[in-house]
């Protein structure tokens, strides 16, 4: 289930997980979301981020603050790529989440979410507890900024901080 990592591929000097708890990511058969490995799976993999996806359990993110030389948890999405696909939470929470990235844009447990060519993407019944998040703009603690995408029965709780369009559950929220 991992492989090796090493400070040339890895930066963060964590072990690096190679597949989800579970599920092939279709919307019968979501990707399981167990364990805060699964969560940095899906942070680091683009391919996935228009797959289905349910958490199955409570998640304890206290390691984060060590990650990333300081910058903590990676948001889920990059430069090129939003997350357009579903996160259904289950009423399961996420606790003490952190992310130090002051001079980033795009900051939250999902950094951009939304719609690239019509397709957007959808994320319920999660929670954030004591999460420590700084961002500069559109920093939220759930989502940076969100597009053309429902976001239902979701809490946020705890610190976030930015520069322009921040929110404690989104930063900016655009429909």
């Amino acid at each position: 289930k991992y492989i090796s990592s090493t400070a040339a591929n890895n930066p963060t000097n964590q072990k690096t997980q190679t597949e989800f708890a579970g599920g092939s990511g279709s919307v019968a058969d979501p990707f399981q979301i167990t364990t805060l490995d699964d969560l940095q799976l899906l942070s680091l993999s683009p391919s996935y981020w228009d797959s289905n996806f349910i958490q199955t359990a409570n998640i304890d993110a206290t390691a984060t603050i060590g990650w990333d030389s300081g910058a903590g948890f990676s948001p889920i999405w990059n430069s090129t790529t939003n997350f357009r696909g579903s996160y259904n939470g289950q009423d399961h929470t996420i606790t003490d989440l952190f992310i130090n990235r002051p001079a980033s844009e795009f900051i939250g447990l999902f950094g951009y979410t939304g719609r690239i060519s019509g397709v957007g993407a959808i994320i319920s019944n999660l929670n954030l507890e004591n999460t420590d998040i700084t961002g500069s703009r559109f920093t939220g603690g759930l989502v940076g900024f969100n597009t053309y995408s429902p976001i239902s029965n979701c809490s946020s709780s705890g610190s976030v901080s930015g520069t322009d369009c921040t929110g404690g559950l989104i930063g900016r929220h655009s429909y």
